[in-house]
């Protein structure tokens, strides 16, 4: 089945420079990278062992929950991030991986409420738009989607997903032509976009098809 909006996964966020050289801060971020996420949960968790108060360690042990799927652990972790004082820029990075955490477990409600937190600390942060707008997409409330996608846009014009994604929640308002345009510029973007290329092709297949009739 060929999904309708595409949600973008946020990244770690994190900027070495406000760690300042912490080593510990390193060995943290390249256990993260790991290939094998299990190796990577159980270094973490002994270096967590190690230095209990470091609010980047309980981020990474999150960030690897997560990546492995795990996202009520994840969500317990990403608040112990935030009750151990994180740097006030690395706030809404946290507040957003729990938004896709919730968004993820079907909690749409609460994946709102901590995205438009993020969205308050560093409104500049794109993936907050890009999941607000397929929250509201999951709810059935496509005008707000719409809104929060153009605001994806308006931080990286060029981000074709959220084109596409707009194309799909104008086809779920009945708004077939414009969808069929937004579709088009998010393939002009980027034309490997496979599933918005699939449903401009049912949306034109349809059009022709009225247009044989009327």
């Amino acid at each position: 089945q060929v999904p309708a909006v595409y949600a973008v996964i946020p990244g770690n966020h994190f900027r070495d420079r406000t760690i300042n050289g912490d080593m510990v801060f390193h060995m943290a971020k390249l256990a993260v990278q790991l290939e094998d996420k299990e190796v990577a949960r159980a270094f973490l968790d002994d270096l967590d062992q190690q230095f209990p108060s470091r609010y980047y360690i309980a981020f990474y042990r999150a960030y690897c929950q997560e990546n492995l799927g795990n996202r009520e652990a994840a969500v317990d972790l990403y608040r112990e991030a935030l009750r151990r004082g994180p740097d006030p820029v690395e706030v809404a990075s946290i507040h957003c991986h729990l938004g896709a955490c919730y968004r993820e477990m079907g909690d749409y409600d609460a994946a709102i409420l901590e995205l438009n937190e993020a969205k308050k600390i560093n409104p500049g942060l794109k993936e907050v738009y890009n999941l607000l707008g397929n929250c509201y997409y999951k709810l059935g409330r496509y005008v707000e989607a719409v809104q929060e996608f153009e605001q994806a846009i308006s931080i990286d014009p060029s981000s074709a997903i959220d084109y596409a994604n707009i194309g799909a929640n104008l086809r779920m308002l009945g708004l077939k032509e414009a969808a069929i345009k937004w579709y088009e510029m998010a393939l002009a973007l980027d034309p490997a976009l496979e599933w918005a290329s699939c449903h401009l092709r049912e949306l034109e297949e349809e059009s022709k098809r009225i247009k044989c009739e009327s």
